[in-house]
């Protein structure tokens, strides 16, 4: 009965996604006769197969990111950051860099006089199955160490920065779930602009919220605030597009 359920939900998800129904629907048939003659492994590769077949389409179909008013919105990955209303300018940022199932955000900076400084924040997602790929069965029920790790990794693999030191590495609470905030100390290159700076990683199921703070001393007492209620304002709870 499982399986019934299963596959119809699937064939529904086809219907609505416009994906190619052959490739999907020859999946679904494999997966059932897999699972009637108890290959049980066998018949969940051929659902997740499936579900691959789907999802390039299915994102097609999402709404684009977008900035209403002072908050930026990712639909897909259910996102929100709002920016302080004064002095700060918040963009999405486009296309797929940073590496291998790793899916930029948006991007807040700190405008002061009609021009852009060093202070920035940078927001991402990460597929931690995707990224992972076998190893991810050790993440599970590890979620808060490897955020830990990823904090301090993060951190001292910034190019533009250098004399990297962390000097703390807290549990915080963001949008109700338990993430890591990893503090540190270093150099703009270049510049040898002195830099007060943080990361944040948060993991919601295989997805993996990274946010780089980078804050100069010059601007501490202007940036450090608007660090704060930025963080606070970081909402992962699902959003419903507004119809046009």
């Amino acid at each position: 009965m499982k399986t019934r359920i299963l596959g119809a939900v699937l064939v529904l998800l086809v219907t609505s996604a416009v994906v190619s129904a052959d490739e999907v629907s020859d999946c679904l048939e494999r997966a059932l006769k897999l699972h009637k003659a108890g290959k049980l492994v066998e018949a969940k590769a051929e659902i997740e197969k499936a579900l691959a077949a789907i999802a390039p389409m299915a994102r097609a179909l999402m709404p684009k990111p977008e900035v209403k008013g002072n908050t930026y919105i990712n639909y897909e990955h259910a996102f929100r950051v709002t920016q302080p209303e004064t002095d700060w300018r918040v963009r999405s940022i486009k296309g797929t860099g940073g590496g291998r199932a790793t899916y930029p955000l948006c991007q807040l900076t700190y405008v002061r006089k009609g021009r852009a400084g060093d202070d920035i924040i940078i927001f991402y997602m990460r597929d931690l199955k995707e990224f992972l790929g076998g190893q991810y069965d050790e993440v599970k029920g590890n979620e808060l160490a490897f955020a830990k790790l990823a904090g301090k990794q993060m951190a001292s693999a910034v190019a533009q920065l250098t004399d990297v030191k962390v000097t703390t590495q807290t549990e915080i609470t963001v949008s109700g779930l338990t993430g890591v905030r990893t503090d540190y100390t270093a150099r703009k290159k270049g510049k040898n602009i002195p830099m007060k700076c943080f990361t944040l990683h948060v993991i919601r199921g295989h997805m993996m919220l990274t946010g780089m703070f980078v804050g100069s001393e010059r601007n501490e007492a202007d940036v450090t605030p608007a660090f704060e209620s930025i963080l606070k304002s970081i909402d992962l709870s699902p959003v419903t597009p507004t119809p046009k």
